[in-house]
């Protein structure tokens, strides 16, 4: 099964490094970026290869490959629309940004581009049928997460003061309210 998925992972970065927008079409929103190019390439490779192997070796219950793929699914579009959201303010290290966000998927949760990322461990752990994923996802991904949470608001705070403040009053961290 590891080989499987090192295969899926090796074509979608070949193929994130040797191809362009143009060669998938202009205005295909995933394809835009290198990254989301090998993220795409990768996730619908593993989708098929776990089909495959399931389907062959039945060795994973198949409600935790749905289980998967619902939370795979959910985070990857979790980020897709927070990404678009930040715009240029997007960065993959904890910089000052030029404006402080806090509309759309913003103004339900501060860190929906963290949620997506736990959501997606999590989701490719239940995905493989991995125990040790959950618990790697947990025991490492998760305060991970946290520890670059609370870098990140503290920037936050330094920078927009109490307008930040305020905002982190009203809209809770990481699970939206539905009262």
């Amino acid at each position: 099964m590891i080989e499987w998925l090192v295969l899926a992972g090796v074509a979608g970065v070949l193929l994130g490094v040797f191809t362009t927008e143009r060669d998938f079409g202009k205005g295909a929103f995933f394809v835009k970026e290198r990254t989301m190019r090998v993220l795409a390439v990768s996730l619908l490779g593993t989708v098929v290869l776990l089909l495959f192997d399931f389907v062959i070796h039945r060795r994973v219950i198949l409600a935790s490959v749905i289980l998967g793929f619902v939370l795979l699914l959910s985070g990857a579009s979790l980020r897709i629309v927070s990404r678009r959201q930040l715009q240029d303010d997007f960065k993959y290290t904890v910089v000052k940004p030029k404006h402080l966000v806090t509309t759309g998927i913003y103004g339900v949760i501060r860190h929906p581009l963290y949620v997506a990322i736990f959501l997606m461990w999590l989701g490719s752990s239940f995905a493989l049928g991995s125990a040790y994923g959950i618990i790697a996802t947990f025991a490492c991904v998760l305060p991970a997460l946290l520890l670059r949470v609370h870098h990140e608001e503290a920037l936050l705070r330094r920078a927009f003061g109490k307008k930040y403040d305020a905002y982190s009053r009203r809209t809770p961290r990481f699970v939206p309210r539905f009262v």
